[in-house]
């Protein structure tokens, strides 16, 4: 027995060394396990990487590798990608394929440290493959330290100079219940192309995580014609064609062209969610190169959908022929974009913005366009159309075009819920006088180019944050992410603000009253003097308005508050208007404010006439002004006297204040909401009477 068992284990280990020893003898020395990696030194170490016994295995490279003998490998298609696919581009058009397909595709799932020794001159020719690169499909593997230089790659889909495709690995049992492919410290310069998803450094990025990466390759898809008709020339990159992992502190410096969604960092940046992650984000990159293409052109990101990116820029020249270019993103729906901006010269035709090109339900704050912008219809420096939110944004670049101009956004759809706020232009730089080329707003300011650069931009441009998010500099203001180094100190100024500059108490029953207040801020850092006064009662010398509260000369500290409380009391039936005055020495207004007052008296009705135009149903309207700042009046009618209940919530459902909780008569109705010391967002105000809830929506601005 003991003999019987001494054979096998021979047998066995003869089987084992048959198959170890030639690996041995291949590779430079190593085992292909994580701690004792195979040791790549050639060209042909390399490209064994390939053979399917050695994909689940780990390497590291340790000498520069020539690879310009690749050009005459394989009948011209060069080197063979390592973790690849077998089914040919024009079998997958007829057949379909997906980017999980694993029937036709074996990935690399092990790891390959470059060690920062160098590939020269690699050249991969695959014109009806698919998944194309160095590595072809990777999934869950992790690929550090590798540099390309001089590269040559082509393939149809799903191209880039490093990985064609990379995937997370959802079948792995560890915990996470995803193992993310990732890309650490890697770089490639060259030329790559195809004709759909190609990236410089990735093709496609399926949930998972490239740091601190580049590509100088220059990147370009063309459209192919497949029984006559045309596919691809869509979703290219400098860096990647198609993202929907994470990008952090990486770059892009090449020239990338195409016909749709392209991006001098990536081509389609989209996001998702699903039980286990959610992706498209980017964060503290950038892209230099010049972007040309037809539709949603940018220079940062081609086509951004349910994305994220912070702390990042564009600086390249952007070309759109078509629709939706921008100088960091072309067109973008249900996108955050925050601490971001683009010098790019931006030109295109439709929807063309310096920032974004086109924004749908897309929010941005904190950004700022320097590039010049040019286009036919719908241009604006930041935007050129927006649906979404802009907040603390400005411009400081020319602005042209023939038909819906704005020296911020071409066109604001405000039917969906567009709003803007806290935000700037240069109208000396844009020549433009107009913040929105389509309409008005009060929640943008125009300013000259001296008001904006230097410490003039602490005082008139007070509503950006220079305490955490910008920096005063010798010019315009810069992120503070970006550490310029033109810094200049926060000047001593008084800074004031009124929170309204017009009061309307609407139409008021002669003998009734109604009341309005407005409070004036100083958001210096020195004491500012101030006096308001009501200067002379109406021609019929009765005082019709009259100041109750806050009238007089006051002081007010850094950051202090002073409310004033006006009363309209009409003594006939016509309109009334007065100014109020408000002398003070900040240095960001004029030396007198004038705050409009206005109002129209009525006769009272008998009951006659009231029961006449009684309301024949509970009713609650809409809240005017809307978006308001901050205060607003909220209107609802009854058809019989009832308890009514008149509530505000934010829009997680916190109880915010009651407005109304008593017995009201019958008729027409009205409550003003101040909105004071709460944050700008959503709010939602419900009346319940007669057994009825009705609710509605308000937005607050600061």
């Amino acid at each position: 027995m003991k003999s019987s068992c001494l054979i096998k284990l021979s047998i066995v280990l003869i089987i084992v060394a048959m198959y170890t020893l030639p690996a041995l003898a291949q590779f430079a020395g190593g085992s292909g396990t994580r701690a004792v990696p195979y040791k790549v030194a050639t060209l042909n170490q390399l490209q064994l990487i390939a053979d399917t016994l050695y994909l689940d295995k780990h390497f590291i490279q340790t000498a520069d590798i020539d690879a310009s003998e690749t050009a005459d490998w394989n009948d011209g298609k060069g080197f063979i990608p390592i973790g690849s696919t077998s089914k040919p581009f024009w079998i997958r058009i007829n057949q379909g394929d997906s980017e999980t397909d694993t029937e036709t595709s074996i990935p690399f799932t092990g790891s390959y440290n470059g060690n920062n020794y160098t590939i020269n001159n690699l050249t991969i020719n695959r014109g009806n493959e698919i998944r194309v690169g160095l590595f072809g499909f990777i999934r869950g593997a992790k690929i550090r330290n590798v540099i390309l230089k001089d590269v040559q790659i082509h393939g149809v889909e799903r191209v880039g100079g490093l990985i064609g495709l990379m995937n997370a690995d959802w079948e792995s049992e560890r915990e996470p219940p995803h193992v993310s492919a990732k890309v650490y410290n890697s770089s490639v310069t060259g030329r790559i192309s195809g004709y759909g998803v190609v990236g410089g450094l990735v093709g496609s990025n399926l949930e998972s995580e490239i740091f601190n990466s580049s590509s100088a390759a220059e990147v370009s898809v063309e459209k192919i014609y497949v029984d006559g008709d045309s596919l691809g020339g869509s979703n290219a990159g400098g860096l990647l064609g198609r993202n929907n992992g994470t990008i952090y502190g990486s770059n892009s410096t090449g020239d990338v062209s195409g016909k749709s969604a392209i991006g001098g960092l990536l081509g389609h940046n989209e996001g998702f969610k699903t039980t286990h992650s959610s992706g498209g984000t980017v964060i503290e990159s950038y892209a230099t190169g010049n972007v040309t293409g037809r539709n949603g052109i940018g220079g940062l990101i081609g086509v951004c959908n349910s994305g994220t990116i912070k702390n990042s820029f564009a600086t390249g020249l952007v070309s759109g022929e078509g629709i939706n270019t921008g100088g960091l993103i072309g067109g973008s729906d249900r996108s955050i974009v925050e601490s971001a901006f683009a010098m790019s010269d931006v030109t295109g035709h439709v929807r063309v913005g310096g920032l974004i090109g086109r924004g749908s339900s897309t929010i941005i704050s904190n950004t700022y366009a320097a590039g010049a912008v040019s286009g036919d219809s719908l241009v604006g420096g930041l935007m050129g159309s927006s649906s979404g939110e802009i907040s603390t944004s400005y411009v400081s670049g020319s602005v042209s075009g023939s038909y819906h101009v704005g020296g911020l956004v071409g066109q604001m759809h405000y039917d969906r819920g567009a709003f803007i706020h806290e935000s700037y232009w240069d109208q000396e730089a844009t020549n433009r006088y107009e913040a929105i080329g389509n309409n008005d707003t009060d929640g943008a300011k125009g300013l000259l180019t001296k008001q904006m650069t230097g410490q003039d931009a602490w005082i008139f441009m007070h509503k950006l944050d220079f305490e955490n998010t910008w920096q005063l500099t010798e010019g315009h203001p810069a992120l503070r992410w970006l550490e310029p180094a033109d810094s200049v100190e926060v000047p001593e100024a008084a800074i004031i603000t009124v929170s309204e500059r017009e009061l309307d108490f609407g139409i008021v029953a002669t003998g009734d009253t109604a009341i309005h207040k407005f409070r004036i801020v100083n958001k210096g850092n020195v004491n500012m003097q101030a006096e308001i006064m009501l200067p002379v009662p109406t021609e019929d010398h009765s005082i019709i308005f009259s100041i109750i509260a806050g009238e007089g000369t006051y002081q007010l500290e850094p950051g202090s508050t002073h409310s004033v409380e006006v009363v309209f009391l009409p003594k006939f039936v016509r309109e009334y208007a007065e100014l109020i005055l408000l002398m003070h020495d900040a240095q960001n207004e004029n030396e007198v404010i004038e705050i409009r007052l206005m109002g129209s008296g009525k006769e009272g009705t008998s009951a006659e006439e009231e029961k006449a135009h009684q309301p024949d149903r509970v009713q609650l309207l809409q809240n005017y002004p809307n978006p308001f700042n901050p205060s607003t009046r909220i209107r609802y009618s009854l058809p019989e006297s009832a308890h009514v209940t008149v509530e505000v919530f934010d829009i997680a459902g916190r109880h915010v204040a009651t407005l109304v909780d008593r017995l009201m008569p019958a008729g027409e109705h009205a409550t003003n909401f101040d909105a004071g010391g709460l944050s700008s967002g959503i709010y939602v105000y419900r009346m319940s009477a007669s057994g009825q809830t009705l609710t509605r929506r308000m937005t607050l601005i600061r």
